[in-house]
């Protein structure tokens, strides 16, 4: 009688995770504050709909979310107070991501937890990414999986940063060259 029952049981707690823990929570909320226009009041309410989607942030921190920015698994990621993020970021926080006080993301940047094979569809590398505090990051810059990054840091512009970086650094430049 038990097999009978398994695979409904299967679906509705996949649905339960979905629907409570999930992809559709996320979609919902995530697109709500998307949808908001890009104006400057609108930056300050789209915290609130972070929170509901379930990143751990101060609803009331004074953190200022423009619009088309994603996240992936909100459930991992923690923001602290004064976060700021531009247009166009994606957060991949499948390792869980951990975004200090003060700390701004500047337009078209990732934050990437997790590496994938460039010849199949395997997951090589999930680990996590932790912001110290005080620290910016300009445009076009990708943190990779497995970064820490201390305290009143700077990254440049373009910037790919695969490795950590120490509390009051600079990374300024990505050096272009033939390969």
């Amino acid at each position: 009688m038990k097999e009978v029952f398994k695979y409904p049981m299967i679906l509705l707690r996949a649905f339960k995770d979905d629907i409570i823990d999930g992809r559709i929570r996320l979609s919902i909320f995530l697109g709500l504050a998307n949808l908001l226009p890009d104006l400057y009041v609108c930056g300050y309410i789209r915290p609130f709909f972070w929170w509901a989607a379930g990143v751990k942030i101060d609803v009331f921190g004074s953190s200022f979310i423009r619009k088309n920015v994603w996240v992936d698994v909100p459930s991992k990621l923690e923001i602290g107070h004064h976060f700021h993020v531009n247009r166009g970021t994606v957060i991949s926080a499948h390792g869980g991501i951990k975004i200090g006080d003060h700390v701004t993301l500047s337009f078209l940047n990732g934050l990437h937890t997790i590496d994938h094979s460039a010849e199949k569809p395997v997951v090589l590398k999930i680990a996590p990414i932790v912001i110290g505090d005080n620290s910016i990051i300009y445009s076009h810059s990708i943190i990779l999986p497995g970064v820490t990054i201390g305290k009143n840091v700077v990254i440049g512009t373009g910037v790919s940063v695969f490795f950590d970086v120490p509390d009051n650094s600079k990374v300024l430049v990505n050096k272009p060259r033939v390969i």
